[in-house]
This record gives C-alpha cells, structure tokens and sequence, in this order.
C-alpha cells in the first residue's frame, strides 16, 4: 500500500493526455477491424448477393446492422492494441520515464486507464443488451430476405413455451419438412405448477391433409392431481392434438443471445423449472457478462507490457493484440464447448479466459511493483 501513501488521486491533465493518447488508437483500430472484417465478408458472399440480385442499399443496410456486433466482439483486440500503443509511445519518447522520476509511478499513471477499462466493460454490457439485440434482429431479417425465406431454417434443441401450459424441447426441427425429432412436450395444468402430461416421441410429422400432428414410437404419461403417475400409453404411431401449428415452431426463433438479460433470466429460469435441458442457455446467459469484462482485462495486461515495447512500438502492439485475441478466443472456444456439454460449470465455462488473462495480469503488476 506504500505506493499509494500520499499520491494525489484528483483528475489532472496528465490524466486526460494519457486517456485521449488511448482513445486515439482504440477508436482508429475499432473501426479499422470492423471495416476490414465487414469487406471481407462483402467478397466472400459477392458472388451470393449478385445471384440474388440484392440492391446496393440493403447490403450496405446489412453491414450497418452488424457493426453493432463486431464493435463488441472486437473491441478487446482494440482495447489491447491501444493501451500497450499508447503507453509504448510514451515510454519511447521518455515521457514515461520523466513523468516517473518526478516521482509518480506507474501505477498511478495508468489509474484513469483502468477505470476506462471499467467503464468501457460496463457500457457493452448496455450496449450489447439494448442497441447489439435489436440490429441483430434487422441483420437476420435482411439474411432471411436476401435467402427468400420466410422464416427460420432447421433448428436444433429448440425449446419454447407454447399456447394453453404447453412446453416443448426439441431436438432438432426441420423446417421444409415439418417434422420433429426426439420431442418432448409438457402439458402443465392452469397453475403451471403441476404437471397433467407428458409426450415422449422420437418423431413428429405434420399431416397437411388432416391438419395434425402424427406422433410415432412415443409414450405418453399421464400424472393426477398431486402430481403420481397415473396411466401410461405407449404407441406407434398416434395423432395427437397439440394447439401448436409448424408455422409456430418455425417462428420461434429467439436464443439466449437474442434476448436482453432479464427475459434471458427469465426464460433459463422456466426452462430449469419445468425439467427442460437448460445448461447450453446458462452458457450464453454468462457469456453476456465475461465477453464485456474481458475489455478490463485487456486494459490490465496491454498497459504494464508497454513499458517492454519502448522500440518498434507499433509492430510490438500488433503483435501482442493478434497474440492475447488468439489464445482468448481459445480459451474461451474450448470454455463455452466444455461448458455446453456439461463438463465445466456454465459461469467457469465462459470465465476461464478472463481467469487465465486477470493471472496473467497480477504476475505482470506484481514484476512492474519490484
């Protein structure tokens, strides 16, 4: 605690001259990435938009709708970039080392940068959950319409809440042919709070002439009032009425990432109340959380490593920012399929990364300290 006694800790304009030498290169490297990622994508799917004859206005519409996204899932890399930049420029041209024999340290230079850094994490928390969800929804609504398609393709483990205390978990929902694999459905009494049936089936096809669904190789239990087994009635094939038309299902597209946290919250927390599989949503339910933060963390590693990149500051910061984006985006690959699959605990799973960054980063502090 030594290194803070009697440092002043007021904003000064040394403060502001290191944040704006930050936020220079951070927004210049943010809107590089994002404009070369969005061209390169643009000559990938060239080909795709020229067949279909999309207008000029739509695909640019499109990548103004995905900006949004690449800005937080690319704001860490420009994060990391700027700091050990910024400071490295300082450090080169002896700023540093003038502003620390005048006798304020490191720690206290960099202090106003780690606050950005909790700023920053906080606001694409609010970013992603309130302006990223809805341009998302316009991004899928323009794929769906350059595709001419009305609504969604297949879907796998497809979990929604239908009319009149249904509840449904899919395996996998195939769109064309409007069948159903591996069903599960729940019959839930007014209350929701008990359980009248349950339809086990490993397939469902939609009858078009006769308008029903046709279950076969199922079971259906059937449950009394204080919530024991009552009958059981196994089939092979069975028409069962369900309120619940394809065109339903095919429009029941939301996932967790497309929700905003509290109907994210509240939709996990219906699925773990009725007995659905809920690990795989409780992965990307964290995942709104640990992605933002990882800002903070690559604010806490890029500012000490700069004071390592005194020569060739630009090729050492382009370097360290492809270096620490590569092993974060593994890091957090293997967490979130290690999460998915039940082998980690969702909140590890998705945390990892920050976990293994925020060790780093105290090792670092700690060698900056002696």
């Amino acid at each position: 605690m030594k290194k803070w006694n009697n440092v002043n800790l007021k904003f000064t304009i040394f403060d502001r001259y290191i944040l704006l030498e930050f936020i220079k290169p951070y927004l210049a490297a943010l809107f590089l990435i994002v404009i070369m990622t969005s061209i390169t994508e643009l000559l990938e799917r060239m080909d795709f938009f020229l067949k279909r004859d999309v207008k000029f206005l739509e695909i640019f519409l499109y990548y103004i709708y995905k900006s949004p996204f690449l800005m937080v899932q690319f704001s860490p890399v420009a994060i990391l970039f700027a700091s050990v930049f910024s400071l490295g420029v300082l450090a080169k041209n002896r700023e540093m080392m003038a502003v620390i024999t005048g006798g304020i340290n490191f720690f206290r230079v960099v202090l106003y940068l780690y606050i950005a850094g909790i700023v920053l994490s906080l606001f694409f928390v609010f970013f992603n959950n309130t302006v990223v969800i809805k341009a998302q929804e316009r991004v899928r609504e323009l794929n769906q319409k350059f595709k001419n398609v009305q609504s969604r393709y297949d879907k796998k483990d497809l979990s929604m809440y239908g009319k009149e205390n249904y509840l449904y978990n899919i395996t996998y929902y195939h769109y064309l042919d409007k069948k159903m694999d591996n069903v599960q459905i729940l019959k839930t009494s007014a209350s929701k709070d008990k359980v009248e049936f349950r339809i086990d089936a490993k397939l469902a096809q939609w009858d078009e002439l006769k308008k029903v669904w046709i279950f076969y190789n199922g079971i259906i239990r059937y449950f009394d009032a204080d919530g024991f087994l009552k009958s059981v009635d196994q089939f092979e094939e069975k028409e069962i009425l369900i309120p619940e038309t394809p065109e339903d299902f095919s429009y029941q597209t939301k996932q967790i990432d497309e929700l905003n946290m509290i109907d994210a919250w509240k939709y996990i927390s219906k699925l773990k109340e009725k007995g659905f599989r809920y690990q795989s949503e409780l992965v990307d339910f964290n995942l709104k959380f640990s992605f933002a933060f990882a800002c903070l963390l690559m604010m806490l590693i890029g500012a000490p490593l700069s004071v390592y990149s005194t020569r060739s500051v630009l090729i050492i910061s382009f370097g360290l920012a492809l270096l620490g984006s590569f092993i974060y985006w593994v890091l957090l690959s293997v967490g979130i399929s290690m999460g998915k699959n039940g082998v980690l605990p969702p909140f590890l799973a998705v945390w990892i990364g920050n976990l293994f960054f925020a060790c780093v980063s105290y090792f670092i502090h700690r060698k900056i300290a002696t």
